[in-house]
Formats: C-alpha cells, sequence, structure tokens
C-alpha cells in the first residue's frame, strides 16, 4: 500500500508502536507468483483510489501491549489523512479508560456532521471500535475470519 511506503508514515509508526502483520485470509489476498517487495499494484491505479475505498477488509489497528483494543481505521487513506487520523487514534489510545468511549463517541459526531462520503468509513471505525473496546484483537480477528467465509467473500464449490 503506497500509504504505508511513505516515510513520514513509516517514521512515525516506527517511532510510536510496535508493528505486526496479519493477512486475515491468505489464500484470497495473496498472490505467490508476484516477488516479495514488489507492490503489484501499479502507482496511477493506487494515485486514482479514492480516500475509504476497501471498506472493512483494509483495516488498521492500536491495542495495548495485552492486546486490547484501542482503536481502529478502515479503509485506504492517502498519508496526509492516515497520518492525520493515526495522529488522532494514539491521543484516543493514551486517555484513561471511560475517556477512550468519550473521545471515540465525540471524532464519531464530528464525522457525522461532516456529510462526506468518506467521512462515512470513519464513522464504521469508531462504532466498530466501540464495539470492539478493550477486548482482545485475537478475537476480533477470529470473528472477522469467520464473517468473511460465512458471507460468502470466498466462493464455495
Amino acid at each position: 500500500m503506497k500509504t504505508l511506503a511513505d516515510l513520514r508514515v513509516r517514521e512515525f509508526l516506527s517511532r510510536e508502536f510496535v508493528l505486526a502483520l496479519h493477512n486475515q485470509v491468505p489464500e484470497l489476498y495473496c498472490n505467490s507468483s508476484v516477488d516479495p517487495g514488489v507492490d503489484r499494484f501499479p502507482g496511477d491505479q493506487v494515485d486514482r483510489c479514492p480516500e475509504s475505498a476497501g471498506g472493512g477488509n483494509l483495516r488498521f489497528f492500536l491495542c495495548r501491549p495485552s492486546g486490547e483494543l484501542l482503536f481502529q481505521m478502515l479503509g485506504y487513506w492517502k498519508p496526509d489523512r492516515f497520518l492525520d487520523e493515526l495522529r488522532r487514534g494514539l491521543s484516543i489510545s493514551a486517555a484513561a479508560g471511560g475517556d477512550v468511549e468519550r473521545l471515540h463517541r465525540e471524532c464519531r459526531a464530528r464525522h457525522e456532521s461532516s456529510g462526506e462520503r468518506d467521512e462515512r468509513m470513519l464513522i464504521r471505525a469508531h462504532e466498530e471500535a466501540l464495539s470492539d473496546l478493550f477486548k482482545p484483537l485475537r478475537g476480533i480477528l477470529d470473528r472477522l475470519e469467520d464473517e468473511v467465509y460465512t458471507k460468502g467473500a470466498i466462493g464455495c464449490e
């Protein structure tokens, strides 16, 4: 993803977080014919990609060291917007207990008042974060994987 290749994004992530990668459904999204380290999407295709595209297929989680969810982002975002939202997520995740929930609700209300199409994905991200707040990420990932299979994202023959 072009956003994660952006130097500002990489520096911020490496300075502020412990990073981990999880491919939710490898058999659906992996392409073994592509050499590792080579971006398989042409730059002009990524440049035309609208922000918030990808929906729930693209997810970024901020968790406590114990693995409990504090914040998440859904969809594709260009580097500047990604960093803005990630900084907001960092401030939410740094808050104490009940303030985390309050800050999510305030952000969700701000996105709701915007009316912009891409804001709907940010609203959804806050709603999902609120419903999964402080739950272990492993269980959330297991549930998402089950949803992929039960909703027919992978066809049965």
